[in-house]
């Protein structure tokens, strides 16, 4: 609903970051979750570089999992996103489970493309 919506983004915090910015480190614990509103990110694996842009998210794999990530994240160009802490945003899905259902679908569908560019 919009209420929810809006309550979801009051637990999450906008930020931004120039070009060049490691927004994930790889074997690095990672406390939060994140979705690009504008500008690029590239997600490095090995030599691979996979471009994320807007509505995309990141941390999503650590996010599921409780591990750390496997790869390395950088903005491309200059971005803004918003990162939600983990333990809050469980929190509150657990609250909400139609919404948390809503918002697993999201990352499932965001996960399958991700592994298909891959």
């Amino acid at each position: 609903t919009p209420r929810e919506f809006v309550k979801l983004l009051a637990i999450g915090r906008w930020e931004e970051a120039v070009a060049d910015t490691r927004i994930v480190e790889r074997a690095r614990g990672l406390d939060r979750l994140m979705v690009i509103a504008s500008g690029r990110m590239g997600v490095k694996v090995a030599e691979r570089v996979v471009e994320l842009g807007e509505g995309r998210f990141v941390g999503e794999m650590s996010f599921i999992s409780g591990e750390a990530p496997t790869a390395d994240v950088v903005a491309i160009d200059a971005i803004r996103y918003v990162s939600w802490p983990k333990t809050e945003l469980k929190t509150f899905l657990a609250q909400h489970p139609p919404l948390r259902a809503a918002w697993q679908a999201v990352l499932g569908a965001d996960l399958v493309s991700k592994l298909r560019a891959a």
